[in-house]
């Protein structure tokens, strides 16, 4: 049977400020090319620290230099052909030697001895420092591996609010905000850095009413888009299943050098309730996040770690055979 193909590939809004650094070039090179052949080993530095964060049961999810060059020749055996489906959209942060890319992938390979078609939006934390990738955090989605490999997984179960009129999560149309761009940003950055708990009492609504929502990792059976109604029954949904959740104290902020755009990190545990079956969770999830002129938030992609849902209500499920070649 074969798995629904909810691929999502939703434009990232441009980034302005840009400027073409060294640093930029070197980022700009890993972003848009096969960093894993040998005509980029130049690239990372010999101490690289490298992070797959969101690795799926069976693969690592921290490489020694050493295990990284293991990882590039893996993929240089099961990797067949490769293409970036869009262009690669790169967040230069305030530290000149730190940025955020977002990379729409599309690949042919032969995983664990079988073909398959793989297709995921990737985001990246990289670190750049005299010329060389000193640091590389890959948030790939771990679902896309079990697409590869035609395995089904278990429903998830998403159940959403549908009454016709859920609560308004967005400004409305027309609305005036009685905030500064600046006061509603940092109170955007507050609330996506404990976006379960983290509202500051909603004096009024912290998304502009086109608001997009992307998911990019969600599950088979959740919406990778979001907006208008969808998007407060998304978050309705969200916020009702939630018990009790606690956020660690200070989260990871960066921004950006587009005043308009900013990426946060957010890591909560608690107790919740999957499709009727109650389960404690924890998560590490990032945002990129673009407000409006008013400093509402107008596009906001939520990376998440979709096994942790299946983990939180004990649901077992495969390994991917990992350097099987």
């Amino acid at each position: 049977m074969k798995q629904p193909t909810f691929y999502n590939f939703t434009d990232c809004p441009a980034i302005s400020g840009i400027k073409q650094s060294p640093e930029y070039r070197v980022v700009e090179t890993f972003a848009s090319n096969e960093y894993w052949k040998e005509q980029f080993d130049d690239l990372f530095a010999p101490d690289v620290h490298i992070e797959y964060p969101y690795a799926p049961p069976g693969m690592f999810q921290y490489f020694s230099p050493f295990e990284f060059g293991a990882h590039r020749y893996w993929l240089r055996n099961i990797v067949k052909t490769w293409t970036l489906t869009k262009p690669a959209t790169i967040i230069p942060t305030s530290n000149p030697g730190l940025f955020w890319v977002v990379r729409f992938v599309s690949a042919e390979m032969v995983l664990a001895k079988r073909p398959g078609h793989f297709e995921a939006e990737i985001l990246s934390r990289i670190e750049v420092r005299n010329g060389k990738i000193t640091s590389l955090r890959e948030y790939e989605d771990p679902l896309a591996y079990y697409r590869a490999l035609d395995d089904v997984l278990p429903t998830f179960y998403y159940v959403p609010d549908l009454a016709e009129a859920p609560p308004t999560f967005r400004m409305s149309a027309d609305a005036v905000s009685k905030f500064s761009a600046e006061r509603n940003k940092a109170r955007a950055v507050a609330m996506l850095s404990n976006p379960i708990t983290g509202y500051d009492g909603d004096p009024e609504p912290l998304y502009s009413h086109d608001v997009v929502q992307v998911l990019p990792f969600a599950h088979y059976d959740q919406y990778r888009v979001n907006r208008g109604i969808n998007f407060d029954r998304n978050i309705e949904w969200m916020l009702r299943i939630v018990k009790f959740w606690n956020t660690i104290e200070k989260s990871e902020v960066y921004e950006s050098v587009d005043p308009k755009v900013f990426v946060v990190g957010s890591y909560g545990y608690g107790e919740l309730t999957w499709g009727f079956r109650p389960g404690h969770y924890i998560q590490r999830e990032f945002m990129t996040c673009h407000v409006n002129q008013a400093g509402k938030i107008e596009h906001l992609r939520v990376y998440f770690n979709p096994m942790m849902k299946f983990t939180s209500t004990n649901v077992r499920i495969p390994t991917v055979p990992y350097f099987n070649f």
